[in-house]
């Protein structure tokens, strides 16, 4: 054999083992399979425009990157200019107000499918008719939204989606105040887990791969509380693969188990009330989690929160650190390489991996990417087997 042709043969095999590493060929049965292009989705918490100047906000892409979805709970209401003005009383024995320009809207559009979470205590912030201004706001800027409405029907519908091959079942459920802000069959509001009565057995029997559940559980807090193990037990068990939870405003533990995930709060994204918050308030996380076939792959990014609400890239450790001890009492243990957080999984099964080995492939993100193009290219109409 001669060199150039030793050449080629190497260069062809390093071009498998990388296209193999991530994602795209799936080596068994001594045969070479063609895999789909994975689907990457990037979920962040409690976001609203209230007090922060928006126009700040044009940085927040590279605080995402690129991504097929994109989800985030907007905590309140999007205000248009329009006459009659909305009339925004909320609760005020209870939390603040919290309202926003319509403009922050274009700012959260950060990937092909964005989706707002809006099963929260401050949807009513502005009565039924800031639900609907919001959802009008939302879908002009081509985001879709879940998890609340002016009735019952509405707020419970799932969001059901097909992306990458994809068939995807979005649910929304809100357990804070939720006596004073849930949707009955006459009154506008947020879901809740009893007002929905979802069966997932029966979504997943139409199809669906995938089953995501956004929750608003608790308050204040870096601590996971039992009954939001309870909940999330409840979810596992009755069919849903991913929770992302929000509302205690601070970062929690992640656990996987089965194949499934859960984040029990993303704490805040950007968020800047009356009042300040308290130091934990302005430490968040951004996970980046990529669905294969056959493994889930997380990538854990800490932020920052500034004075004006706004997040940044976290260049310090603590985060990090913080919620890989945390985890760590949910049997899940992220490896963690310059300050970031990385997790694989074996979809739909009981074997967690978390070795530097497994998620080696990922660190390399200017590499995965490149070959990502260039598949993406010879790839052309192939289809998965």
């Amino acid at each position: 054999m001669s060199r150039l042709m030793r050449t080629a043969v190497l260069v062809a095999i390093v071009f498998l083992v990388l296209l193999t590493s991530v994602g795209f060929l799936d080596l068994h049965d001594g045969w070479i399979h063609f895999a789909s292009k994975p689907l990457t989705l990037v979920a962040v918490g409690d976001s609203i425009g209230y007090n922060v100047p928006i126009v700040r906000l044009s940085g927040l892409k590279g605080l995402i990157g690129s991504a097929d979805i994109f989800i985030f709970n907007l905590e309140g209401v999007l205000n248009t200019l329009t006459y009659p003005p909305l009339k925004c009383e909320g609760f005020p024995r209870f939390q603040s107000i919290l309202t926003s320009d319509a403009s922050f809207a274009k700012y959260m559009k950060l990937a092909p499918l964005t989706i707002a979470n809006m099963a929260n205590n401050h949807i009513l912030d502005c009565g039924a008719e800031g639900i609907r201004r919001t959802k009008q706001v939302l879908l002009s800027n081509n985001i879709l939204s879940l998890g609340a409405g002016l009735d019952q029907r509405a707020a419970c519908e799932p969001l059901i989606l097909n992306i990458r091959d994809e068939w995807i079942a979005f649910v929304s459920y809100n357990f804070a105040i939720s006596e004073l802000v849930s949707a009955s069959a006459d009154r506008a509001g947020a879901a809740t887990l009893a007002g929905c009565h979802h069966n997932y057995q029966q979504i997943r029997s139409e199809g669906v791969d995938l089953i995501v559940a956004s929750i608003h559980y608790g308050s204040w807090s870096s601590q996971v509380t039992p009954e939001q193990v309870r909940i999330v037990d409840e979810l596992f068990n009755a069919g849903v693969d991913l929770v992302l939870g929000h509302s205690p405003h601070m970062p929690q533990a992640i656990l996987a188990r089965e194949g499934k995930l859960v984040f029990f709060s993303l704490g805040n994204f950007i968020f800047r009330p009356d009042y300040r918050m308290p130091t934990l308030a302005y430490t968040s996380i951004v996970p980046r989690i990529t669905y294969f076939e056959n493994r889930i792959d997380v990538i854990l990014h800490p932020i920052l929160i500034d004075e004006y609400g706004i997040p940044r890239s976290d260049s310090s450790s603590q985060t990090i650190e913080r919620i890989t001890k945390a985890s760590t009492g949910f049997n899940t243990y992220l490896a963690v390489q310059d300050n970031v957080g990385y997790l694989s999984i074996t979809r739909g099964s009981t074997d967690i991996s978390h070795t530097a080995e497994t998620i080696q492939p990922l660190q390399n993100k200017a590499l995965s990417l490149h070959i990502r193009s260039t598949w993406n290219e010879v790839k052309g109409s192939l289809r998965p087997d």
